[in-house]
């Protein structure tokens, strides 16, 4: 059975978010970086905790939108992400728009 994007982006993934001192960067100071434990490579950043989600759900959202189109396998909450195969593992960046 082949599952739709709104199922996915409803799945409720382990999200690991982590503050970061920018000591290369001073007057940006602090941010916050969010990862899901499922989807390695998949990374998000934001000043708050607002801008931080908002910008993982559009993320995440790019990269279930690609798979499913693409035929990719995509990883369910609980899976063990060391068996999802290698080619399906990409960096968020290729999710990022050019203009950024």
């Amino acid at each position: 059975m082949q599952r739709g994007l709104e199922y996915y982006m409803g799945l409720n993934f382990n999200v690991i978010i982590e503050k970061v001192d920018s000591e290369n960067d001073p007057e940006n100071g602090q941010y916050l970086t969010a990862q899901i434990a499922e989807l390695p490579g998949l990374k998000a950043e934001g000043k708050t905790h607002e801008e931080l989600l908002i910008d993982l759900e559009i993320i995440k959202r790019f990269y279930f939108e690609f798979c499913i189109k693409h035929g990719k396998p995509i990883p369910e909450p609980g899976s063990d992400p060391s068996s999802t195969p290698l080619d399906n593992r990409m960096g968020w960046t290729i999710f990022r728009p050019i203009s950024e």
